[in-house]
């Protein structure tokens, strides 16, 4: 797991938190991304991120461009505000045949689905 720093968010850096968002964080599964998010337990800290990208997904090229097009997609959202908690991406073994445009319509899809999830 490769913690992330993006300008005007804190990575997730505590094995609390990823032990936390893994065991009790709501889960929305797209075809190339996992995206894991904990809403009450730590919103006292803001909004945090992690991206995770495994071996499965390609050799280390294709996981650092998927890392950085991830990260590019989370400051660019900037404009629609994030609900105070964290959150875990991780790229499926999908991800790596997948465009910049494809990649930010499942973030976007996910990060939509879990706040509906939040609000039930």
């Amino acid at each position: 797991m490769i913690n992330v720093s993006i300008k005007g968010f804190s990575s997730i850096r505590s094995r609390r938190h990823f032990c936390a968002i893994l065991g009790y964080g709501s889960k929305v599964v797209s075809k190339s991304l996992v995206v894991r998010a904990l809403f009450d337990q730590c919103a006292e800290e803001g909004v945090r991120f992690g991206i995770r990208v495994s071996r499965k997904v390609g050799g280390a090229v294709h996981r650092n461009l998927i890392r950085r097009r991830i990260r590019s997609i989370v400051v660019d959202a900037l404009s629609s505000s994030y609900r105070e908690g964290i959150y875990l991406i991780s790229a499926r073994p999908g991800a790596a045949l997948c465009n910049f445009s494809r990649l930010k319509q499942d973030l976007k899809y996910s990060i939509k689905i879990l706040f509906s999830k939040a609000q039930q």
